[in-house]
């Protein structure tokens, strides 16, 4: 219990989950999203996993990291918790950047398939 509170007790950290309660990203996404270092984004990722908060999906190269559903004491605060992130300061940038690298990579998977349609 103590693990998971002191998780959800740092606002990059609840940005982070703010961001990955809309799907399944990577660190380099996150980093790309957030504005932030790597190194820093992947300590607070490691964090978050240790609390039971996320989970890691390897896919090839890359490890896409999500929200964990079945733990309940973290479903009770996250229900609690997550309609009041808007809340937070970085919020609207955070999501403005979010559906800006959503739009790219919409964009990108088109193109990709439009290109490879044929094949």
């Amino acid at each position: 219990m103590v693990t998971l509170l002191k998780a959800l007790a740092d606002p990059l950290r609840l940005r982070l989950l703010d961001v990955l309660c809309r799907g399944e990203l990577t660190v380099q996404n996150l980093t790309s999203i957030l504005g932030l270092g790597q190194s820093k984004v992947s300590h607070h990722l490691k964090i978050m996993c240790e609390a039971g908060v996320l989970a890691v999906k390897p896919q090839g190269t890359w490890n896409y990291y999500r929200i964990v559903e079945d733990n309940p004491m973290f479903r009770s605060l996250w229900s609690e918790i997550r309609p009041r992130l808007d809340s937070l300061p970085d919020h609207r940038c955070d999501m403005s950047a979010l559906s800006a690298f959503l739009e790219q990579r919409r964009q990108q998977n088109l193109e990709f398939f439009e290109q490879h349609a044929e094949d």
